[in-house]
């Protein structure tokens, strides 16, 4: 627009936050971000007509001022995926020690089986109240166990 600044957070607000924080923890982006700023404002002045230029000259700075939004825009999507995947990692180790769990759980329960019944009368009675109850751990183990490799297949 004519005579109008473009501010990178303005043009990219879903970005804001990101584009603060890169602009003060890195030196690459801040470089790129504060040489964007100065062609903006050299734009906005030519335009408000507080200084004089050729009409070839304020096309060059603005396909400049394009190419520094759309290399600091890639910057910003770069760290985006990099968090991702940093988050995927996160989850997929979460997933991985609750499936190692879940198979400890199962085959603690099937030695438990593997054992048989005890001799003594009040000892047996005892474990097949308990079975009962470890068919139920088991059968809900193992239905998570399921949804937890549906997942971790989505990352592989």
């Amino acid at each position: 627009m004519f005579g109008e600044h473009h501010y990178l957070a303005d043009d990219l607000p879903e970005y804001k936050e990101k584009i603060h924080q890169l602009n003060l923890g890195d030196t690459q982006f801040s470089k790129l971000y504060d040489e964007y700023q100065d062609i903006d404002k050299e734009i906005y002045r030519i335009e408000e007509g507080i200084e004089n230029s050729s009409g070839e000259y304020i096309e060059e700075l603005k396909k400049q001022r394009v190419l520094l939004k759309d290399e600091l825009y890639d910057m910003l999507k770069r760290l985006e995926r990099s968090r991702a995947d940093v988050e995927d990692m996160q989850k997929m180790n979460e997933l991985l020690a609750r499936r190692e769990e879940l198979v400890a759980r199962l085959e603690s329960i099937e030695l438990d089986y593997r054992k048989g019944l005890d001799a003594d009368s009040e000892e047996r009675a005892l474990q097949l109240e308990n079975a009962e109850v470890l068919d139920r751990i088991a059968s809900a183990a193992a239905d998570e166990l399921k949804r937890i490799e549906a997942k971790l297949e989505r990352f592989a």
